[in-house]
């Protein structure tokens, strides 16, 4: 490639990271994912693989920035060091979860793009969900959390519900493939015109074979519609309440505020009853941040509020283990009486938070200090409610896809997302984590309750659909109505049956494009 050619290729991808997250909340601008990856697709044609190695770390450099620009100033806060800090555990976690993918997908890209032709977009989609997939699951499972399944592309279009349907199916990679396949189609398009190649036959077909792609998943997500109750519409089933305190980080754990903190979600949970009649109540996690068998008064209290409108409580709570270095974060499930029913405890930690990977690193100890160290915790058993079986998942569990189907998979007939987001301290993180929390309950076709400290918390339909929804950022309390649902959708019998599909998908059209030479730069004309 030329310097020249270099420059504009460069130019077309930044353009690219700068646009795509505009598609993201608080903008919201959903519309954008369906063009913004184009200008990169386009600057990879235009590349070799080296090149597009070099491009995609740009991409992803850009893209991430804009997306999570606030997290270090939030990870500055809750660990107490300066935004440097912030910004280099930031761009750490970048280097080492996000970038290594997105290069992947570059170089399989400028690949494919050397042998394949009509069939290059879905090829290229497949490339796509292979590397979120992995992203997601490669370095998640047995209770290790090691992956950034954050800004999945797909998650853009949560509020487009006869898209999104198609998740129960697929997963949230199915939105991400229809998304890329259109981004592909439109850069292919775009470069034939700029080489003077591109035929009105040719564009017809093109499009008509993204085209067709849409409306098949467009229709399909109608009819799962269709049938559905409205928003909030819910007959039958149980009413729940969800309280949220917004508590600051600090004031939560310190030992003098914890009478104060009790009496607020009490205050906020005997005005919700009142006005709602519910039966169940969920608040979020660490909302008492005291071990409850060794607080008697304080459980005497919370007896008191709970026998008298005779109802169950779901909160989270820490919980000392057998040995007395040993803690869990918690969730229990309390009897009006407030005697425990039931109990889970967090299995999927996140590092540095809740747990030093590398626990004899004195330098690690010393950068990530604040923080309470918690064990891993077995029991995925869902707790049985009067509401059904709640498969419970404590905060960063809920981007996980593979948890809400282990959940439902153990008997969850709805779920629960208890989850502390007071340290982020911006809109766009709750704005985000929201929309990725509910494509859980479309791929389960679960009711999802979501307990946050600072909101927004609320009820999200079998649909993705959020039927109530609390504030960000301020006290407050809603209910509504949810209904326990035991038949499975296809994503929970099959599992991630489509990535697989892709990647077979993949691996055909690298076998195709065989042939060419990797290194060859395509020649532009004028």
């Amino acid at each position: 490639m030329t310097s020249g050619h270099l420059r504009l290729a460069t130019a077309l991808t930044v353009v690219s990271s700068l646009l795509t997250p505009t598609a993201f909340p608080h903008l919201g601008l959903e519309l954008v994912a369906w063009l913004g990856i184009a200008p990169f697709l386009l600057a990879l044609r235009l590349c070799s693989a080296r090149e597009a190695a070099w491009l995609g770390a740009v991409w992803t450099l850009g893209f991430s920035i804009s997306v999570g620009h606030w997290l270090p100033s939030g990870l500055s806060f809750y660990f107490e060091h300066s935004l440097a800090f912030g910004w280099i555990a930031f761009l750490s976690v970048i280097a080492l979860m996000v970038v290594p993918y997105i290069v992947l997908f570059a170089v399989l890209y400028v690949r494919l793009a050397k042998g394949l032709g009509v069939t290059l977009p879905f090829a290229a989609a497949s490339a796509w969900v292979v590397c979120e997939w992995a992203r997601v699951s490669l370095m998640s499972s047995g209770g290790v959390f090691a992956s950034l399944p954050w800004a999945l592309m797909g998650s853009t279009q949560v509020d487009v519900a006869p898209l999104v349907q198609i998740a129960s199916i697929t997963g949230v990679y199915g939105v991400s493939f229809v998304l890329i396949v259109v981004n592909a189609t439109a850069s292919g398009l775009a470069l034939d015109g700029w080489r003077g190649r591109l035929s009105w036959q040719s564009a017809a077909s093109r499009s008509a074979a993204a085209g067709l792609l849409v409306i098949g998943i467009w229709l399909h997500g109608t009819l799962s519609l269709r049938d559905a109750p409205a928003p909030g519409e819910e007959l039958d089933g149980t009413t729940v309440a969800v309280v949220q305190g917004h508590i600051g980080l600090a004031e939560r754990w310190h030992r003098y505020f914890h009478g104060r903190n009790l009496s607020h979600y009490l205050s906020l949970t005997s005005d919700i009853l009142e006005s709602s009649g519910a039966k169940l109540v969920v608040w979020p996690e660490a909302a008492m941040t005291f071990f409850l068998e060794q607080q008697p008064q304080y459980r005497a209290t919370i007896r008191s509020l709970l026998r008298s409108r005779d109802v169950e409580l779901i909160s989270g709570i820490p919980r000392q283990g057998e040995q007395a270095d040993e803690y869990f974060n918690s969730v229990y499930l309390l009897s009006p009486e407030a005697e425990v029913i039931a109990r889970y405890d967090k299995e999927y930690l996140l590092p540095f938070a809740e747990y030093i990977p590398f626990a004899k690193s004195t330098l690690l100890e010393s950068l990530f200090g604040r923080f309470r160290k918690f064990s891993h915790g077995r029991n995925v058993d869902p707790l049985e409610t009067r509401a059904g079986m709640a498969g419970i998942m404590i905060c960063n569990e809920a981007v996980l896809p593979m948890v809400a189907r282990s959940r439902v998979l153990a008997g969850a007939t709805f779920l629960v997302n208890p989850s502390n987001d007071s340290w982020a301290r911006h809109p766009n993180f709750t704005g985000q984590w929201f929309d990725i929390v509910r494509f859980r309950a479309i791929e389960q076709r679960r009711y999802l309750v979501r307990a946050s400290t600072s909101g927004p918390s609320g009820i999200v339909d079998p649909w993705g659909r959020h039927s109530t929804m609390t504030k960000r950022f301020e006290r407050g309390a809603t209910a509504g109505r949810i209904r326990a649902r035991s038949e499975l959708s296809i994503y929970a019998r099959v599992g991630d049956l489509f990535s697989l599909i892709c990647l077979i998908g993949l691996l055909s059209g690298l076998y195709a494009s065989r042939g060419q030479q990797a290194e060859a730069t395509p020649e532009i004309s004028r």
